[in-house]
């Protein structure tokens, strides 16, 4: 997968993310009004308000799910940008305790009462545009600034090299023989080639020195 389509699902995951958040959001604000006027009334409940609630619920439990299967990747890529992705639930003063951290989408989608206060839906829409803005630059910069390829395959040559290396030198007293073959080799070179002493006296003078 190249960059460009790599940012693309980025950006495509970022937008799904958008619309489950509103279903999800809706579908739950519905369902506690619900669960409030019957809390102040004896509930009457008809054909059509029963399938709404079916309706309702199917609809909070299916964007729930989806958000909870694509956070990481989003999480992955807001954190790169240097966005926040945690949720801090401070205890009550007159109390005292532990704050409590969580991944925000999971305290967003949190429908049990675990997590109070929950982030409401400005805080995941906010963090999801800037996510967005955030998107919008990096393309801007891969569009004015394409990756040299050659580059980046060259980028690659040290690390196969080193890995090359400890395979066919996996101990440390290899690398440490190898290392002084090396420098007996350069310093046998300097000799006949710049000081130009024959080969004859560089073995003895090599045998000597190491």
């Amino acid at each position: 997968m190249t960059e460009i389509e790599k940012l693309k699902q980025i950006a495509d995951t970022l937008q799904e993310m958008v619309s489950w958040v509103i279903q999800f959001d809706q579908a739950f604000r519905e369902l506690r009004e619900i669960r409030e006027q019957a809390m102040l009334m004896p509930p009457f409940e008809d054909s059509a308000s029963r399938h709404r609630n079916s309706q309702l619920t199917e609809t909070l439990l299916s964007s729930r799910q989806n958000i909870m299967h694509r956070q990481d990747e989003v999480v992955k890529f807001l954190s790169s940008v240097g966005l926040p992705i945690e949720w801090h639930v401070f205890p009550a003063p007159a109390i005292g305790g532990q704050i409590q951290v969580y991944n925000i989408f999971d305290a967003f989608i949190a429908i049990t009462g675990d997590v109070d206060p929950r982030p409401n839906f400005i805080h995941i829409t906010d963090l999801l545009e800037k996510g967005k803005l955030a998107f919008r630059r990096l393309l801007q910069e891969y569009v004015e600034n394409p990756p040299n390829p050659i580059s980046q395959k060259l980028k690659t040559v040290p690390h196969y090299a080193a890995a090359m290396f400890s395979w066919l030198f996996p101990t440390e007293k290899q690398r440490g023989v190898l290392g002084w073959v090396l420098i007996a080799g350069l310093v046998a070179i300097i000799l006949r080639f710049i000081f130009g002493v024959r080969l004859e006296e560089v073995g003895k003078l090599l045998a000597k020195w190491f």
